[in-house]
């Protein structure tokens, strides 16, 4: 104790809290801990991926690349059977978001036949079931779907038969 009543130990406290000498080393002389690197992968496993990935990436641009170009066009999966509907004009009736935005839109069809990106349909349909922005309809997030078909009336046309088929 010293003669005021206050421990040495406080009085270290006060004073480096209002600007005294401080323990902490400056920043300067901080070193952060470097990571360790990892082993590269042999030469012929990385021209594997390296080949996989620059395939996938062509796949994944749309229209225009590789010849055959068009303003429209369909993803395709890896069994050869059309997935999904996309056209370089897409655009969320909702939040106005259109390809030049967001080159990776993905527009979702409702059960009443209304797209939406798949940002607002998390957005509005998160806590459960609600109506449909553009008819009123009650929808649940998971009855939408992707578009296969460039028309919506031949999608429509392909459910119902799908429904009937199941009959």
């Amino acid at each position: 104790m010293s003669r005021r009543g206050v421990s040495s130990r406080s009085a270290a406290t006060a004073a480096t809290s209002i600007g005294g000498p401080s323990t902490r080393p400056p920043p300067s002389q901080h070193q952060p801990q470097q990571p360790t690197p990892t082993p590269a992968p042999p030469k012929q496993q990385q021209q594997q991926r390296s080949t996989v990935v620059a395939a996938s990436r062509v796949a994944a641009r749309g229209p225009g690349v590789g010849g055959g170009g068009g303003s429209q066009a369909r993803v395709h999966d890896p069994s050869g059977r059309i997935s999904e509907f996309w056209a370089p004009d897409d655009k969320c009736p909702q939040c106005k978001t259109d390809r030049l935005i967001a080159p990776k839109l993905r527009l979702l069809v409702s059960p009443c036949y209304h797209k939406m990106c798949e940002s607002c349909v998390d957005r509005i349909f998160s806590l459960g079931s609600a109506p449909c922005p553009q008819c009123g309809a009650t929808c649940r997030k998971n009855q939408f779907g992707v578009q296969t078909f460039s028309d919506l009336g031949v999608e429509r046309e392909v459910n119902v038969r799908r429904r009937v088929g199941k009959m």
